[in-house]
């Protein structure tokens, strides 16, 4: 039987994994809502997204082992990139990585740091949020949302 893992460490492993795409400037860790002011303090590189990731918690219930707790956590990871000069708030690097991290959550690939912890990951949403109102907001954001039950150890 699998010992568990933490959520925190969990989160940071994909956290990691998302930063090792050669697309991604850098993968930051977060809680709570994004506001203008948080993306524009970012250090945006043009070309190359930045991402957020997001760790919410979700339902737990007893797991098979004593020691361990089993949580249906769920992710948010948002993808913020320069838009294209010639059009209104669209971002083709953040459309393509967000893409890229869906086929990759779809195919199971994403989150291995701990493979007997985790059950297979379920997408949930993918979209963009709208352009920012602010006049010359140079950026835009696109997220998708996923849920995957992770077995946690109970720290007794």
């Amino acid at each position: 039987m699998t010992q568990g893992i933490s959520l925190n460490d969990y989160t940071n492993s994909i956290k990691n994994e998302l930063e090792a795409l050669p697309e991604v400037h850098e993968a930051i860790l977060f809680c709570g809502q994004i506001t203008e002011d948080d993306i524009e303090n970012l250090s945006l590189q043009p070309g190359y997204p930045t991402v957020l990731l997001a760790s919410v918690g979700g339902k737990l219930k007893k797991g098979r082992d004593p020691k361990t707790v089993e949580c249906d956590a769920a992710f948010g990871v948002y993808v913020i990139a320069d838009i294209e000069s010639n059009s209104m708030g669209y971002s083709p690097s953040a459309v393509s990585l967000t893409e890229k991290i869906v086929g990759m959550i779809a195919a199971n690939k994403i989150g291995k740091a701990s493979p007997a912890a985790v059950k297979l990951p379920e997408l949930v949403e993918m979209s963009s949020f709208p352009s920012p109102v602010k006049q010359g907001s140079q950026y835009a954001t696109w997220y998708c949302v996923f849920t995957q039950r992770v077995i946690l150890r109970a720290n007794t």
